[in-house]
């Protein structure tokens, strides 16, 4: 019977821990998501892919340091550059001519093609010492002395 209960101690300690909360084991964590969305120069895209991932960096450090926490580590990040039409008219209703019968008439309108790029980060905070990981950081040392 001695064998039996070698077998069965490691698997009922395995159970044990099997049922016990799944929060009982870990920090108090919160998940969050930041976006940047800016407009660049199409042969600039390589150079302000890492200018904004700096921009999302500091507005998650800023996120972090709102919750009372002292790091975060980023969970996902996904960048998108596309070519977006823009209006270059900032009167919404320079678009129509209201004619004296009472039409209304759609006018071109100057526009101009730009690249559009968001880069979105989801990420993780919490206190004390920021993990031992390549994507984590200390929310302070990302915020400027004179922000």
């Amino acid at each position: 019977m001695n064998f039996n209960k070698n077998i069965l101690t490691p698997f009922a300690a395995l159970l044990g821990a099997a049922l016990l909360p799944t929060g009982a084991f870990a920090s108090s964590v919160e998940t969050r998501t930041v976006a940047v969305q800016t407009e660049i120069d199409a042969d600039e895209v390589l150079e302000m892919t890492d200018i904004i991932y700096e921009a999302v960096l500091a507005n998650a450090a800023a996120k972090t340091l709102d919750a009372n926490k002292d790091w975060f580590r980023v969970l996902y990040r996904e960048a998108h550059t596309k070519p977006v039409t823009r209006n270059i008219s900032s009167n919404a209703e320079s678009r129509y001519l209201d004619l004296e019968n009472g039409d209304r008439i759609e006018l071109e309108i100057p526009t101009k093609d730009v690249t559009v790029q968001v880069q979105k980060i989801d990420f993780e905070m919490g206190t004390g010492p920021a993990p031992k990981v390549e994507n984590a950081f200390v929310a302070k040392n990302l915020i400027l002395a004179d922000s």
